[in-house]
């Protein structure tokens, strides 16, 4: 069958029954242009207008695919058998290849708009060193991107209704274009996930591209398992609610592999629960663990080591004193704290004052104390620099726990895709 052999017949009965382009479209809720395109051969009517076609001209769907009229015994042969024509039959599935093929461009559109709000947010996050604008950008296109999906997917469907199309042939149609937006929609979700980091970000400060790759790559695993979780969920809702239906093999391959599916999820669980049980333990005490700190066990050598200038935070410039209060200013003019001028006093659990000092010292950010009652010893004194070290090495830790949560979700992949059946 020629591919235009539609468009002519559609031509054919349309003048036997004096109709115009216009007036056919009208009651097909079509454009004229459309029409003529399919009369010309540029394309094919959807399928869920075939019967409305059909019944316009009064002819059956069979003889609308064939492009031709059948005999009154074809006819009676054709109802009593209630199968289409081989012919018929290949026109069908060469239309729902073109449908799905449709669906997968107008897909490609959502997954552009995706892919654009990504770059946009990068672009904002690296460039711009807007890290919230970056993320709320990313997500308005992600937004735009599902509400495409769903329109797509839902005239995917509308193009099936309705129509004397074999149900083995409809379901198969259905699965396939769930299963297309699925990976679509998992594109969108893992994307949404890198970027979530930038929303924990101060507004008006980026995310370095080293913390962004490391951070990014955690969510999006995270929320890329948690998808397809859900796609899992959903696609048995929609066995159950006989959206589409799977064929005895198929169906026999889905529960095997349900059953492998969720063993192997349970198996990554608990490793991942183990794994995180050690993690949080580290990252709460980091500073206790990593920050070394220098300690002291007498008194005379901590206030030698506290009255040690170092560059101090701020330069002062001058004090001034009126009606006996006196105020402090830095280099820049700016009020300042009088108690930075003060001195520290330490006094044992009595109240006893056990030694005073100045400090000078502004590299200090913590001291802790003994707990022996009257003595204060030993003190350990943390500075900035133990701070960093122990952010360095809780750093370096996180790597390596991320390190290990890609190897337990790989070794549950490995194994599922072992035990699976094809």
């Amino acid at each position: 069958m020629e591919r235009n052999s539609i468009g002519g017949f559609i031509a054919v009965l349309r003048k036997a029954n004096g109709m115009t382009q216009k007036e056919l479209a009208e009651q097909l809720n079509v454009s004229d242009k459309t029409v003529s395109r399919w009369e010309c051969g540029d394309g094919d009517p959807e399928l869920s207008l075939i019967p409305i076609i059909a019944e316009i001209f009064g002819v059956t769907c069979d003889e609308l695919l064939q492009g031709a009229r059948k005999s009154q015994s074809e006819r009676e042969a054709t109802a009593d058998s209630e199968e289409p024509s081989a012919k018929s039959d290949k026109l069908i599935k060469r239309l729902l290849n073109s449908c799905f093929s449709k669906y997968k461009s107008r897909s490609y559109i959502a997954i552009g708009i995706s892919v654009i709000g990504f770059i946009a947010a990068l672009i904002c996050n690296l460039v711009f060193l807007r890290a919230a604008l970056g993320a709320l950008i990313g997500m308005i296109f992600f937004a735009a991107s599902i509400v495409c999906q769903a329109v797509f997917i839902n005239n995917a469907f509308s193009s099936v209704a309705e129509s004397d199309i074999a149900k083995n042939d409809v379901w198969k149609f259905k699965q396939n274009v769930i299963r297309f937006a699925m990976l679509s929609i998992g594109l969108t979700v893992t994307l949404f996930g890198f970027l979530l980091p930038l929303l924990v970000i101060d507004a008006y400060m980026g995310l370095a591209f080293g913390s962004m790759m490391l951070l990014g790559s955690i969510c999006a695993a995270v929320f890329l398992a948690i998808y397809t979780v859900l796609c899992r969920v959903l696609k048995a809702h929609l066995l159950k609610k006989e959206v589409y239906k799977l064929d005895e093999k198929e169906e026999r391959i889905y529960l095997h592999n349900s059953k492998v599916e969720r063993r192997c999820c349970a198996f990554f669980l608990i490793c991942a629960a183990v794994t995180l049980m050690i993690q949080i333990p580290l990252n709460s005490f980091k500073y206790d663990i990593f920050a070394g700190g220098t300690e002291f066990n007498d008194y005379e050598s901590f206030i030698a080591y506290m009255e040690t200038e170092n560059p101090p935070k701020f330069n002062y410039a001058y004090k001034e004193t009126n009606d006996e209060i006196t105020s402090y200013y830095d280099e820049r003019g700016f009020l300042i704290y009088e108690s930075i001028y003060q001195k520290e006093i330490l006094t044992d659990i009595n109240g006893n004052v056990i030694i005073e000092y100045i400090a000078r010292n502004n590299e200090a950010s913590k001291i802790s104390y003994g707990d022996s009652g009257d003595s204060l010893l030993p003190i350990t004194v943390f500075t900035s620099a133990d701070y960093d070290q122990a952010n360095a090495a809780t750093a370096i830790l996180n790597i390596c726990f991320a390190v290990v949560y890609c190897a337990e979700l790989l070794t549950a992949i490995i194994i599922y895709r072992k035990k699976r059946m094809r």
